[in-house]
This record gives C-alpha cells, sequence and structure tokens, in this order.
C-alpha cells in the first residue's frame, strides 16, 4: 500500500474509512425497537398506514388513533431511503430485507457526513489538519459514536444537529455572512424535531457564540450590534422548527401547546393509578444526577473516558490550545449538566435500552470530541512521560470500550442485570461475556443461567450482519457473506495502519495553512 498516498484528500479518507466501517458493523437490520418504532412513523408519513400498527400501544390521539410518544425527526431521516426502496420491497411483508435496505442506505452514509461534519468543525477552531483528521476518526472510534451507529438510536441524529450548529455559527463568527448561520439554525431545528430537550443545545450554542462575540476585540458597539443580529437572525431561521414540532403536536394530540411527555403521563397515570402524580419523573434527583456520574453501568466516564482526557488537557494546557477552546469546553460541560439535571428525576433517565446513559450520550461525544485534537497539540509540549502514557492509555481505553459494544446486542448485559438483579459494571461484565461466549465456558458469566439453548443465540452470536441474519440465507450464502466480513476487516485494518502511519510522518499537504 505504499503507493497509496491517504492524506492527499483527508476528508475524503475520513469519509470512506467511516462508511466502510459502518457497512462492517451493520446488523443487517435496525436493531433497535425505538429505530424500528421511528421506521413505523416514517411510514405513516407517506403511506396512509397507521403511526403506531396494532396491536401495539402507545399515546390515544386525534380519534381515538395511536400515535408515537417521540419527535419526528429520526423518520424524516429515514423517509428518503424508505420511498426510494418502496418499488424493490413493494411486495415484500415488513421487516427483514425491507429493514434491512433503509437502515444501509441511511444510516452508514449518515454516520459518514456527521464525522466529516466533525472535522470540518475542528478545523474551523483552528485545529491543525493531522489533529483534526484524528480527532474525527477518535470521535468515530473511541467514542459512543460507534455503538450508536450500530444499533441506530437518535443519539448520532442529535450529535449532528448539535455540531452542526455550532459549526453554523463559528463560520459565521469568521465570515459574517448570512448563510452558516441559518444552516446552523437549521441544524439545531432539526434536533428539536428529535427529541425536545434539544433545544437546550440550541441555546448552549448561542450562549457560546455570544461569548466568541464579546471576548474578541471590537468596539463595545459593534459587539452588542452583532449579538442583535445573532439572536434575531438565529431565532428567525430557528422559528419554523418550533412551530413544526407544534404543528406535530397538534396532527396527533389536538393540541399546540403540550408535550408528549405530559400526555403519555396523564394517560398512564389513568391506566395505573398507583403510578406517583410526578410520573414519568418520579427518580429522586440526587438519585439520577450521581447515577450520571458514577454508577457501575450508567457512568458518563466508564462509556466515554475521553471526557477525561478533554477535560484534563483544557485546565493543565489552555494556553497552547485555539482560543476558544476552554469557553467551549466549559459550555459544552454546561450543556452536559443541563441535559443530566432535565433527566436526572426522569423514572426511565438509565435509557436501559442502549449502551451507556444514553440521554446525554450526546453531549458525551461533543466533549470527547475535543480531546485528540486537544492532545496532539499538547503532546510535544508534555515534559512527563507520565502524562504522556495516562493520555494515550484513555485513548486506547476508549477506543478498546466502543470496539467491544458492537461484537454483542447491546441489552445483553442488561438482560442479565434484569434476570439475576444485580448492577455490573457493564464494561467489565462485557469483557466476561465476551470470553465466555468466544471459549464457550459460560460457568462465570451469567449467561448458562436463564439464557440456554435457542433463547442464547441472540445474545451469544456476533452482532454483525452475517451472523444476525445467519438462517434467512443458504448457509454456502451465509458462509461466504462471513469471508467477505473477514476480509473486509482486514482490509479496512490495513488502510487504518497506512493511514496513521503516513499521518505520523507528517504527510499531510497544507498542514502549515492551519495552525
Amino acid at each position: 500500500m505504499r503507493f497509496l498516498n491517504l492524506t492527499k484528500n483527508l476528508p475524503a479518507t475520513i469519509f470512506f474509512i467511516t462508511i466502510f466501517s459502518c457497512f462492517l458493523i451493520n446488523s443487517g437490520n435496525l436493531n433497535s425497537e425505538d429505530a424500528l418504532g421511528r421506521l413505523n412513523a416514517t411510514h405513516w408519513l407517506w403511506m396512509n398506514v397507521p403511526q403506531v400498527p396494532p396491536p401495539q400501544l402507545d399515546i390515544t390521539g386525534v380519534d381515538g388513533k395511536q400515535f408515537a410518544h417521540w419527535g419526528i425527526g429520526q423518520s424524516l431521516l429515514m423517509l428518503p431511503a424508505d420511498i426510494l426502496s418502496w418499488p424493490i420491497v413493494e411486495h415484500l411483508p415488513p421487516g427483514g430485507v425491507r429493514e434491512e435496505l433503509i437502515g444501509y442506505l441511511t444510516f452508514p452514509l449518515f454516520d459518514a457526513c456527521t464525522v466529516l461534519l466533525a472535522y470540518y468543525l475542528l478545523l474551523e477552531l483552528r485545529f491543525a489538519r493531522t489533529a483534526a483528521a484524528l480527532g474525527a476518526l477518535g470521535l468515530f472510534f473511541g467514542t459512543s459514536f460507534l455503538p450508536y451507529a450500530q444499533f441506530q438510536e437518535e443519539n448520532t441524529l442529535m450529535f449532528f444537529s448539535l455540531i452542526g450548529g455550532l459549526l453554523g455559527c463559528l463560520i459565521w463568527l469568521r465570515t459574517d455572512k448570512i448563510w452558516p448561520l441559518c444552516l446552523g439554525a437549521f441544524s439545531l431545528g432539526w434536533g428539536l424535531l428529535v427529541r425536545l430537550p434539544c433545544v437546550l443545545d440550541a441555546f448552549f450554542v448561542v450562549f457560546y457564540t455570544l461569548i466568541s462575540i464579546w471576548a474578541g476585540q471590537n468596539a463595545r458597539r459593534d459587539k452588542m450590534q452583532k449579538s442583535v443580529r445573532l439572536v434575531v437572525m438565529f431565532g428567525v431561521f430557528y422559528a419554523p422548527f418550533i412551530a413544526a414540532d407544534r404543528f406535530y403536536q397538534w396532527i396527533r394530540f389536538g393540541s399546540f401547546t403540550s408535550t408528549y411527555y405530559g400526555i403519555q403521563a396523564a394517560q398512564a397515570r389513568a391506566l395505573d393509578p398507583t403510578l406517583p402524580a410526578s410520573y414519568p419523573f418520579s427518580t429522586p434527583f440526587f438519585e439520577g444526577f450521581t447515577g450520571f456520574l458514577f454508577a457501575p453501568d450508567k457512568s458518563i466516564f466508564i462509556f466515554n473516558p475521553l471526557l477525561i482526557l478533554a477535560t484534563w488537557l483544557c485546565i493543565r494546557y489552555r494556553k497552547i490550545l485555539p482560543a476558544g477552546f476552554g469557553s467551549l469546553l466549559g459550555v459544552l460541560w454546561l450543556l452536559l449538566m443541563a441535559q443530566i439535571c432535565f433527566y436526572a428525576r426522569a423514572t426511565f433517565w438509565r435509557g436501559d435500552t442502549a449502551w451507556g446513559p444514553r440521554y446525554v450520550v450526546t453531549e458525551c461525544m461533543a466533549i470527547s470530541l475535543l480531546a485528540i485534537p486537544a492532545f496532539v497539540r499538547a503532546h510535544p509540549l508534555m515534559k512527563s512521560r507520565v502524562e504522556k502514557l495516562v493520555g494515550e492509555a484513555l485513548i486506547a481505553v476508549s477506543c478498546f470500550i466502543q470496539m467491544i459494544a458492537v461484537l454483542f446486542n447491546e441489552n445483553l448485559e442488561r438482560s442479565q442485570e434484569i434476570t439475576f438483579h444485580v448492577t455490573y459494571f457493564i464494561v467489565w461484565q462485557r469483557l466476561v461475556n465476551t470470553a465466555a461466549i468466544l471459549t464457550g465456558s459460560f460457568q462465570n458469566s451469567a449467561l448458562d443461567p436463564g439464557l440456554k439453548g435457542g433463547s442464547a443465540e441472540p445474545w451469544t452470536s456476533l452482532d454483525f450482519m452475517p451472523w444476525r441474519t445467519a438462517g434467512e440465507f443458504p448457509r454456502f450464502v451465509t458462509h461466504g457473506l462471513e469471508l467477505a466480513w473477514v476480509m473486509g476487516l482486514l482490509f479496512l485494518i490495513g488502510i487504518l495502519v497506512v493511514f496513521l502511519a503516513q499521518l505520523r510522518g507528517g504527510s499531510v499537504s497544507g498542514e502549515s495553512e492551519i495552525s
């Protein structure tokens, strides 16, 4: 591969590595009840079918029909693939090939575009091209982005919304052109359509932009004028999404002012009077707040250790990091704390049907994105070999955690917790389970009791398409897919090794253009 210069076009290489990796880790279906529910809403948008197919139940809305209790954002994302795939799958029953095709047409491409957007955000933050490229790949392989790219819940979409808003505002600050601010507001508005608490993302992005304006060297009057322009123009571009969200609420529930949280809670309490009056926010605040931080099965630091590295580097090396790095990291931490406080009292704050604390994964990924570029910038100035080793170890551990997360079903350990009424240190339990499955020795894994025979297969088979779809195809086809998958993995490893070696060799063209 010496003849390959993978650093000649960094965006193309990053895009290829990401999309190829997404195809490898894809399970061959949407792999999540949440994603499947949102696909039903996609069908409802254009096929005149129930949003919640019977006999399923969710929230009773207009005309006594059942409607979903979430936003429409991810359903809109899947709409183009749903329409394009219809001529192929219209005669097939729901599920199976139909879901696989929509999953493959939608998420690998979207995830690759998201990682590429992160690369351009790091460039806009004035990191060098090498640092930005490593940061983008670190986002994909070293944060919760990787497992969420596999089971396709909403967090990748919300992350795109957040960093798209940030990038738009940063470009507007630098150029004073209106279109980046428009696109940034649109991006954050899309996040509002995904999940209502994403309104906090918009608030804190605007807050960071205001901080950046007032940290500049312009006259006070100019700063005031630019601040007013920001608030007014952002509000104008963001308002249509507020209107769209309220219109969607009216279509479902006949109200412009209610929220699906409130309606769902009222109907749930009517069905079960034993539920507390505060449902679905009935968890003691301290329990949920500390759980997000320290619970062995949900701690943000366990699933995204790069949070620690990014924060430490900002404290230790703030003076040599790009201007505005510290304020951005601080605002992202405030956003993370705001989301934690919002969900701390939620009855289902743990977000059990996921890997890690899914309700705050988006903000964790945004902070973690800054860790590797900051480490690359600070590394030459680190005098302590121990400090360098600790930083490198945190990066390696972060990547390892995400990679073992995609090996098997994301709910494997949670099913064990429910079965045996225990709380695991999830990452360690995933290692125990992995060793048990690979060796066939289940004595110490908690897999054997209650998960024997056929019932264990969904949990103990690799969570990649050739293994997840075994039985859907003739055996020779399955074996061929497995062989192709292994060859694809070896090819990806080779590309990554060459690319990282070339980056280390400093062969990036135009590196001096951005400092």
